[in-house]
């Protein structure tokens, strides 16, 4: 854990000293999380997943943004066996990113680079250190006068390290229906679906396939935020490994906030 916080607190003093030699264009945050309590399945419980990542623009090219980051990840459940479900990790990259405005309600937004992930876990597990190259996408926009909204994430990995190297692709896709809307909340029901899949079939969790059913309520706050509360159902089919397939359901609370500092203090 010393040389996590050590080599964090090098990194950040790097990146702050190299920002006053030059001159960032941006200065990109980002925070998302998922609170919420299943019920079925083998992790049956409560968990709660939280990112954070502060990251530095420094220049454009051919489209595309050069960006370094540092991100934060915290994850905790009431299983203490599970232990990728109970970790502190400490995450620096780089990556280059673009985003494409495909018509006046449809965004694409991509990203390609690499990541340094550092985890301990709190239930006593070995702590671990690796590299990932990645390149992950976010697409979303409206159907019909923005009543029918629809997004899709994902992201293609390949890993080095401690765990052993690994190749996954996540990806999921959900449309949902704006049914009713009361001060600022929303009432969305949705479909979704979802594909994991690695090469390391005894690490069920990123073996699955399965549809999701939903319903929640959204409410955006800021410019660049949104909490939402919801109940959602999933079936899950496990590729490769003993575990029996799934249904079941969550009750959760979700969030999602950004913004640039630099931008903010631009307006002022």
């Amino acid at each position: 854990m010393r040389k996590i916080i050590v080599s964090f607190a090098v990194l950040f003093l790097v990146i702050v000293s190299v920002t006053y030699a030059f001159s960032p264009t941006g200065y990109p945050w980002v925070t998302w999380g998922d609170l919420g309590y299943q019920i079925g399945g083998e992790e049956e419980g409560f968990k709660g997943d939280g990112y954070i990542e502060q990251g530095v623009d420094w220049f454009h090219t051919l489209g595309w943004t050069a960006n370094t980051f540092v991100g934060i990840n915290v994850v905790g459940s009431d299983d203490s066996d599970q232990y990728w479900n109970n970790k502190f990790g400490i995450i620096p990259g780089f990556k280059f990113t673009r985003t494409f405005n495909v018509n006046e309600d449809t965004s694409l937004e991509l990203a390609v680079g690499y990541r340094w992930e550092y985890y301990q876990y709190f239930s006593g597990y070995d702590s671990s250190s690796r590299g990932i190259g990645f390149a992950n996408w976010y697409i979303g926009g409206n159907w019909d006068g923005k009543r029918w909204p629809w997004h899709s994430w994902g992201e293609i990995s390949n890993g080095a390290g401690d765990p052993d190297s690994s190749f996954k692709v996540d990806m999921y896709v959900q449309h949902g229906f704006k049914a009713a809307t009361v001060d600022k909340w929303t009432v969305v029901p949705y479909t979704g679906f979802r594909v994991v899949q690695s090469d390391h079939n005894q690490d069920y969790w990123n073996n699955k396939i399965g549809p999701r059913l939903g319903i929640e309520i959204q409410r955006p706050i800021g410019d660049g935020g949104a909490i939402s509360f919801g109940v959602r159902g999933d079936y899950y089919l496990y590729n490769d490994s003993d575990v029996d397939d799934e249904v079941l359901g969550t009750v959760y609370m979700t969030w999602w906030f950004s913004g640039d500092h630099k931008k903010n203090r631009e307006v002022q």
